[in-house]
């Protein structure tokens, strides 16, 4: 192998499969990188055994050929070169890296032991504007748990369903939703596929305004197409919660707030509050929001906010940390907030816009006016 390259094109290409290479992996072989050069193209791949990972770059290819190379050394190597063309050569198992006067070389592992790319037979194939897909992620993917003994909930689920895509995360305390509508042309109908966090959080790095990605849902796996770079992943099993269920229809209060104001109002309670409770109570009542927080060790706080409210006056309260992700997440300046008893599910989602929502879990409000 003898491949000459751009430093950008890269240093581009070695830092999207590295971030999906587990250090803590104990098979040395998923420490690396596959580097396959073949006509005018090189291929770096990466693989932790649940998701793997493909990056297609241009390249000058005098010879081909195929080696893994470690992936973390790889990086750093390539990240100090000048921006001048590097050239890499194979020697037996290891690779010259030569940029103007630098010559380095890095040893690799027998391309043999590293996974093999998976097949998939496609169940359900979507195409959506990379913009659409990034947004649902950027949506959702704060209410996906790292960590939860419920293995459903520590991916997103993608449900087809009547010609469009919902998409839902939930740790059972708060839960995401979006909807998309998908074009005629999809391939496979009323399929869904529970797509685990990790690759959702690298996908969410590589999408950009412009391109498409193909969506292929598969019996065990799940392929994101950007084009030069491929995600496969293996779906998470089981039945996930019913959604639908969840989130409530029906209201008897609902008020419109201004979402900066509100967020600033909630940090600052924050900061009041117990930090075990982590809560903030809201009282409604005509055209006021009051908020309080409190907290034995280290204090209390109230502040008022002008709010357009008719109901009768309410009182509720909510993990702050809940609140602000979800205000984070909406991107309009109006937020809709739709209640009903203190204990029951409140609903959070742009006022002028109705395609996503968010729906959180009040905490109950103690006599001394906190929450636990």
């Amino acid at each position: 192998m003898r491949v000459v390259f751009k430093r950008d094109a890269l240093v581009h290409a070695t830092g999207v499969v590295q971030s999906l290479v587990n250090p803590q992996n104990t098979l040395p072989i998923l420490a690396n990188v596959l580097v396959e050069a073949s006509d005018e193209a090189v291929r770096f791949s990466a693989s932790d055994l649940e998701s793997c990972v493909r990056c297609e770059v241009a390249a000058e290819v005098e010879t081909g050929g195929v080696i893994t190379l470690p992936a973390k050394k790889l990086v750093e190597i390539v990240k100090e070169l000048p921006n001048s063309d590097i050239r890499l050569t194979l020697d037996g198992t290891s690779v010259t890296i030569e940029c103007e006067r630098i010559h380095e070389r890095l040893c690799g592992l027998d391309p043999e032991d590293f996974p093999q790319w998976p097949t998939v037979k496609p169940e359900a194939t979507l195409e959506l504007p990379q913009r659409d897909v990034r947004e649902i992620i950027e949506k959702v993917i704060f209410a996906v748990p790292t960590k939860d003994p419920r293995k459903v909930l520590l991916g997103a689920l993608f449900d087809v369903k009547d010609g469009t895509l919902r998409t839902v995360a939930t740790d059972g305390k708060k839960l995401a939703f979006i909807e998309k509508g998908l074009p005629e042309k999809t391939k496979g109908k009323g399929t869904s596929v529970i797509v685990p966090h990790k690759v959702l959080a690298e996908l969410q790095r590589q999408l950009a305004d412009e391109g498409t990605v193909k969506m292929v849902i598969g019996d065990r796996q799940v392929v994101f197409d950007l084009g030069s770079i491929v995600y496969v992943s293996n779906r998470i099993d089981g039945q996930y919660p019913n959604y639908e269920l969840a989130i409530p229809k029906d209201f008897d209060k609902e008020v419109v707030l201004e979402r900066a104001p509100l967020a600033a109002a909630i940090r600052r309670a924050a900061v009041i509050s117990d930090e075990r409770s982590r809560s903030v109570v809201m009282k409604f009542a005509e055209n006021r929001l009051e908020l309080n927080a409190m907290s034995f060790d280290v204090g209390s706080m109230k502040e008022e906010l002008a709010i357009d409210y008719g109901f009768e006056p309410f009182e509720l309260a909510f993990n702050w940390q809940f609140l602000l992700e979800v205000l984070r997440a909406i991107d309009e300046d109006k937020v809709l907030v739709r209640m009903n008893k203190p204990i029951s599910p409140t609903i959070f989602r742009p006022a002028e816009a109705d395609h996503y929502r968010y729906v959180v879990m009040p905490i109950k409000i103690t006599d001394e006016g906190g929450g636990e």
